[in-house]
């Protein structure tokens, strides 16, 4: 008979696995990233097909199951509407038919009433009751008709305005803001809170709507959707107190199948203190997808095209927002980072950490990514309060592997992992194929796992490594060292990619150069110089650039919402590559240097970056490593 153990035994037992549990609970607590996950805004569409624009509709509707979003909001004018109840309950029918696979997805449907729904509320208690019923927990007088809905760290306020016309029930909202634990806020309701196109919007008692502008900013809600207008607008609501990242973004989306028209600057309606600057403006179809993901949401307005029917994405401008920017102080929080110096130049430099480090999404490398460069009293980066949006919050020396774009490599093993397995992006990590389509960079992908990095530092440089052994025949060490140089206004960075699988890496890498000089606007006093005459190969360019030999400007500046994308040929494919960036008001400049030729060269514009884009090609045998280096040189120009 084998022996019982003793109780010291037993003890020292149950202490090791405890221990095995809080370290393998540490590990897990530290790598975890919240996947990433997707609800849509749209409203207003009303048509002739018994009320409704069915045809736009279904395609919206599709639209919502194939992005998988978990919820969508539909601000008001779901149709023409009537006064007559048997009327108003068939036009309302035939909405909810048209939204049916929507439903059938399991996907949370919200609408809250428009002016033209507002008709008979027998109609719409009716329609939206048993399996479609709308939640309870309004105030009284509204149940189904303005409520609340909690849905993971998301928070939203869904506000009938026909109740009180024209203002919303400011007592519920104060209890509901008082009582929510969530990070993220979203209210939305049918009329803008700032008026565009139509007369009658909250601004017809403007007392109450600023109580209820600022209950909305105190609690750090960003976002405010309506309809409406039928067209999108998007516009950023200035308090005047001096601090953007408090103020709220106004979203007009009536844009699901309602008659289209447009608007244009000023918004002329009774503003009080505040100033209404227009982001974005399209005359179109389409809605607004909203992504969540951990402490960051981004918001993407999703545009018909009208030649294919298909459904664009683009970027909304200064919308990203994070919820943990703030400590509960007040105080605004603090990204890992090290600040770089040789006593001519500092670079502040922020370091990857998948629990809470500035940039953590699917996108672009987590390593190296400067948003402020300092010498001489100038700054020559886009800082993380400008590009807090775009690329999912990337900034400064934002770098990318694997692109996949213009037929170049996408992340290894995508084409080959099954939908719901795994892929890789180097610089982030293991990421989740989520359907058979092609990669795109501008698809958030959950991340698996975020693969760990080893960081090393010095007064004037700093390292990252990030090393993966095998992942079905893929594996590499990539190492990253960016240094200021000793004794002039430089900065090295050199990366090292090392191939470990069994597979050959093919790749792209580029540096997207989020440049802005002193934070001056975008516009004539830039100049990009090249070493060749470049060529349109594609552009959006919109009129703003113009091209002199080697030299590429601007005609005028650049304005808020508005942009400049271009791809150029011309350039010798067998040359290293240099590009000088001047700016005639600061007299400065920076030089751009690689040791290898241009795969490809873009350029990409907004009113405060400018970003010239330098592709290079990379191939890696199995057991092979190749290097690549950027060199970037600090210097003034001669001027008036």
């Amino acid at each position: 008979m084998s022996k019982s153990p003793n109780r010291k035994q037993f003890a020292w037992a149950v202490l090791l696995l405890g221990a095995i549990s809080f370290i393998l609970y540490t590990v897990s607590t530290i790598t975890r990233v919240e996947p990433a996950w997707k609800f849509i805004i749209v409203g207003d569409s009303r048509g002739g097909d018994n009320g409704v624009n069915t045809a736009v509709l279904k395609e919206i509707a599709a639209e919502i199951v194939l992005q998988e979003a978990e919820f969508v909001l539909f601000p008001g004018d779901l149709v023409n509407g009537s006064g007559n109840q048997a009327v108003l309950q068939s036009q309302l029918t035939t909405w909810r038919d048209t939204m049916q696979p929507v439903y059938d997805a399991g996907i949370g449907v919200y609408p809250i009433r428009g002016n033209h729904d507002a008709g008979n509320l027998a109609a719409w208690r009716t329609v939206f009751s048993g399996e479609y019923a709308l939640p309870t927990n309004g105030p009284s007088g509204e149940m189904g008709l303005t409520y609340s809905v909690s849905h993971k760290n998301v928070f939203v306020l869904a506000l009938d305005q026909y109740i009180s016309r024209h203002r919303v029930n400011q007592p519920w909202v104060d209890a509901q803001l008082a009582a929510n634990t969530n990070p993220h806020i979203f209210a939305f309701g049918h009329e803008p809170a700032f008026k565009l196109a139509h007369a009658d919007c909250l601004d017809d008692y403007p007392a109450e709507r600023d109580a209820f502008w600022e209950s909305l900013k105190n609690v750090g809600c960003r976002v405010y959707a309506c309809g409406h207008d039928h067209f999108f607008d998007h516009a950023v609501v200035d308090d005047g107190d001096g601090n953007p990242d408090n103020d709220i973004h106004q979203y007009v989306v009536g844009t699901a199948g309602a008659p289209l028209y447009g608007f244009s600057p000023p918004y002329n309606g009774n503003n009080t203190r505040y100033t209404v600057e227009q982001l974005e403006h399209a005359k179109q179809y389409g809605y607004l997808l909203v992504e969540v993901s951990g402490s960051v949401v981004t918001r993407t307005w999703f545009e018909k095209e009208t030649q294919t029917g298909t459904y664009i994405p683009k970027p909304c401008a200064g919308t990203s927002t994070q919820a943990d920017s703030k400590k509960k102080d007040g105080t605004k929080m603090d990204y890992p980072k090290v600040t770089l110096s040789n006593g001519q130049v500092e670079a502040d430099v922020f370091l990857p950490d998948a629990g809470k480090g500035y940039y953590r999404k699917c996108r672009f490398d987590w390593s190296g990514m400067s948003d402020q460069v300092r010498w001489n009293g100038h700054n020559f980066l886009c800082s993380s309060a400008v590009t807090g949006d775009m690329d999912f919050r990337a900034c400064g020396t934002a770098e990318e592997l694997c692109m996949g774009i213009f037929n170049s490599p996408g992340p290894l093993g995508y084409a080959e992992a099954p939908v719901g397995g795994g892929f890789i992006k180097p610089g982030v990590g293991i990421l989740k194929k989520h359907s058979d389509e092609d990669y795109s960079f501008e698809k958030v992908y959950e991340i698996i796992e975020p693969i760990k990095w080893n960081i090393q530092s010095g007064d004037n440089w700093v390292e990252f490594s990030q090393r993966l052994a095998d992942y079905n025949g893929w594996g590499y060490c990539y190492t990253k060292r960016i240094t200021l140089s000793d004794d002039a206004p430089e900065i090295l960075i050199t990366r090292t990619l090392e191939n470990l699988g069994s597979k050959k890496i093919e790749a792209t890498h580029y540096c997207h150069n989020y440049l802005l000089f002193d934070e001056d606007a975008v516009g004539p006093n830039y100049e990009i110089k090249l070493t060749f005459a470049p060529e349109i190969f594609s552009d959006e360019l919109n009129g703003h650039v113009k091209l002199n030999g080697h030299t590429i400007g601007f005609h005028r500046e650049i304005h808020a919402g508005d942009y400049a994308f271009g791809s150029f040929d011309g350039f010798d494919a067998e040359s290293n590559y240099s590009i000088v960036v001047e700016n005639s008001k600061t007299k400065t400049a920076v030089e751009i240097q690689g040791d290898r030729p241009f795969e490809r060269f873009h350029l990409y514009c907004q009113q405060k970056m400018i970003c010239p884009e330098p592709f290079v090609k990379l191939t890696v045998e199995p057991g092979e490593k190749t290097e690549w280096e950027t060199k970037y040189i600090f210097h003034e120009i001669a001027g008036n």
